[in-house]
């Protein structure tokens, strides 16, 4: 994924794992998404809006998530 304008922090509480999308050296991450793994894994593959992803919590710029996941995460 190229580098976001604002980078997006992906916590999984239970796996014990974190991840930034995004991440450029310069920049913080601008929101942080935590919750369940499989809560995150929905989010991420458009099954399911954050808004309505069970256990999942948004911290910081939401908008900044929206266009994240509007962006092609994958090559």
């Amino acid at each position: 994924m190229t580098p976001l304008e604002r980078p997006v922090a992906l916590v999984a509480e239970d796996a014990r794992a974190s991840w930034v999308l995004g991440a450029r050296d310069d920049v913080a991450p601008a929101v942080r998404a935590s919750g369940p793994a499989q809560a995150l894994a929905l989010v991420l593959w458009r099954r399911v809006a954050p808004d309505h992803a069970d256990g999942l919590a948004v911290e910081g710029d939401a908008a900044a998530l929206r266009t994240a996941l509007a962006a092609r995460l994958t090559p």
